[in-house]
């Protein structure tokens, strides 16, 4: 990938990218658009809607990168790659994914093509989710205040993800964890600010966003890391159910009945009336349900808060950050890494450079959910 620009075609990106979606123009000021990219894209990571991950060297190089190139992308530029491009240079944090460089070209019908670099990562939490490698209680603890530190900076920017689930979790070649893809990251700037309710992956959904709430804040990504960390502690999904009834009726055995006051005034009830107001009230079943997969009790309580169903009873990532369980035995211990296999990693740094393609998309093809 080989990307040349003069000075103006880079103020004509960034005008087009203010053009369709003129609410992140601050954000698009000092975007490091290159004048000069050049990368060897190596092995496929992935392939989604939007595009295409390889993994890249630079001449003269030894590192490696990732290079999420997106598709063709006419005037009216797709706006969650703008909104990726625009929040990860801005969210500058260790446990946030750190963006490169961005390079661009233009072709002869003014269309513009996107490729993000990214900094190379070698899996993501999917193989600890899925039960694929077994951690002990230290290393969960560490995995989980590195999400939270990355949360707690993002949403004291008034960012939210919106997406948040184990392929979206990255671990770098440091074993450092970093949240990654920001298509759907949003800003939150007041508590009456209508926001889109089409956001995250069924299985990770708050009750609030199920009923098409438009009006919430950060605590829709706590509840969305409340089921990640179920699912890191038991190796199997919380709500592995296929359609959203029986999501919702599931979620109304394990965490009790969503009332409708939880919703703000004024909000359209067709959809609370559709998936919850049949449902009976019955008491909660989660803390069993986790003693029986042998979650420890002090997990359990953090776990309970994070997936109130009233938002406005779970906790901030911040105040997440100040619970004992990050204090009490066992500390949380970082040194995880080395129990992933190298056959579950993206890249490595001893990857050998002729390894089947095929091979290499096999083992990653959910890494671009």
């Amino acid at each position: 990938m080989n990307c040349q620009l003069f000075p103006d075609e880079v103020e004509y990106i960034k005008d087009k990218i203010i053009e369709n979606e003129h609410r992140l123009s601050s954000y698009v000021i000092d975007l490091p658009i290159s004048q000069n990219c050049h990368y060897t894209l190596e092995s496929k990571l992935g392939e989604g809607s939007y595009g295409v991950v390889f993994s890249a060297k630079q001449p003269y190089s030894t590192d490696t990168f990732v290079v999420k190139r997106f598709k063709e992308i006419s005037e009216s530029i797709m706006l969650s790659t703008i909104r990726e491009l625009c929040f990860l240079n801005r969210l500058r944090h260790d446990n946030i994914v750190r963006l490169i460089e961005i390079c661009c070209e233009i072709d002869g019908d003014f269309k513009i093509h996107f490729g993000l670099v990214l900094e190379a990562c070698v899996c993501n939490l999917e193989v600890f989710t899925e039960g694929d490698v077994i951690t002990h209680f230290s290393h969960k603890k560490s995995i989980i205040q590195q999400i939270f530190r990355g949360l707690s900076f993002m949403h004291g920017l008034s960012v939210l993800h919106r997406d948040l689930k184990p392929g979206n979790i990255l671990i770098n070649p440091n074993g450092i964890i970093k949240i990654a893809d920001f298509g759907l990251a949003q800003v939150y700037r007041s508590i009456y600010q209508h926001l889109s309710p089409n956001i995250i992956t069924p299985g990770y959904k708050p009750p609030e966003t199920i009923c098409m709430e438009t009006i919430y804040d950060a605590k829709v990504d706590i509840f969305s890391i409340g089921v990640v960390i179920v699912e890191l502690f038991t190796a199997e999904p919380l709500f592995p159910e296929e359609t959203t009834r029986e999501i919702v009726i599931k979620m109304t055995r394990l965490l009790g009945k969503f009332k409708v006051r939880a919703l703000h005034w004024g909000a359209n009830r067709r959809h609370y009336n559709r998936y919850f107001s049949n449902l009976a009230d019955e008491p909660p079943t989660l803390v069993p349900y986790l003693e029986e997969r042998g979650v420890p009790e002090e997990a359990i309580n953090l776990i309970v808060g994070l997936l109130q169903l009233n938002p406005a009873n779970r906790p901030t990532a911040a105040e997440v950050l100040e619970n004992s369980f990050f204090t009490s035995d066992p500390t949380p211990d970082g040194n995880f890494l080395q129990l992933i296999p190298s056959h579950k990693r993206l890249i490595s740094e001893d990857q050998d450079e002729d390894q089947d393609e095929d091979e290499d998309e096999d083992q990653n093809e959910d890494q671009d959910d």
